[in-house]
């Protein structure tokens, strides 16, 4: 699995040992589907990117086609990005015991909110790149009362390329936008990595939490993976059963500095 896979995998996997509800495990389900189909988005951004050649000096060159196939596939991630966030949102709202509060369902900008209180250790950072996804796709969607926009593409020797979306006409700067009313302005595509980042970091302490919160031995006994305090979820080791689940065990999914960053890292 790659990265980003292994770690959504790596967190879900908890609610495995939790005791939930019909309709909160259906929603940890909804929610662990979302994930991943986000992540097969981003890496249909970076098989775009991948094509697009590079001049002697580094810079990009892509052709018309690859760059409304990067239209495409930006505009793809960012609309299940929406929803991505949206399950998570729903799938929290059952979760009383870990949140103790009722979780803002219907603005996915208030539930951001909400998790920056207390659910991002990069408060900051994470909380912008969520934020500004948020803000990117609602530009995007292009509803009533948004301005009009052209786009390009931009890149650079150190730099992926990214969709711009941009206007020209005096009018008010949509949320997130960097311009001026009287002249115009321009959204630079939040980085998609940093985005994934940010929800992986969520999901993290989230579902450390849940684990504390709702874990019961009797599922602790029927898990198919490694017991070793890594493999499985850190905090449910069930030593009785290494032998007998080292047989199941997709430890190998999980090596590498990728899984351990959420953990680690809280700059």
């Amino acid at each position: 699995m790659e990265p980003y896979d292994s770690q959504i995998t790596y967190w879900l996997h908890h609610a495995s040992h939790c005791d939930l509800s019909p309709q909160h495990r259906q929603a940890t389900r909804h929610l662990e589907e979302s994930l991943h189909r986000l992540e097969r988005k981003r890496k249909a951004i970076e098989a775009v990117r991948a094509r697009i050649p590079r001049t002697g000096l580094g810079l990009v060159a892509p052709s018309e086609a690859q760059q409304h196939d990067l239209f495409d596939t930006t505009q793809d991630f960012f609309q299940t990005y929406y929803a991505t966030i949206s399950a998570l949102a729903a799938f929290l709202n059952y979760a009383k015991r870990v949140t103790r509060a009722d979780v803002p369902t219907r603005s996915i900008a208030k539930f951001i909110d909400f998790l920056r209180s207390g659910y991002l250790r990069r408060r900051n950072s994470s909380y912008r790149a969520l934020m500004s996804a948020r803000d990117f796709r609602t530009v995007l969607d292009h509803s009533p009362g948004h301005a009009t926009f052209d786009w390009l593409t931009n890149g650079s020797a150190k730099q992926p390329v990214h969709i711009v979306l941009f206007s020209r006409r005096a009018g008010r700067v949509p949320e997130g936008a960097d311009g001026d009313p009287a002249i115009g302005w321009a959204f630079r595509a939040p980085d998609d990595a940093q985005v994934m980042e940010a929800l992986i970091e969520a999901l993290a302490f989230i579902f450390g939490r849940l684990t504390a919160e709702y874990r019961t031995p009797q599922m602790d006994a029927t898990c198919s993976w490694e017991a070793d305090g890594f493999g499985s979820a850190p905090a449910i080791a069930f030593e009785n059963h290494v032998g007998e689940l080292m047989r199941t065990s997709p430890r190998t999914a999980f090596d590498g500095p990728h899984l351990r960053a959420p953990r680690e890292n809280s700059t």
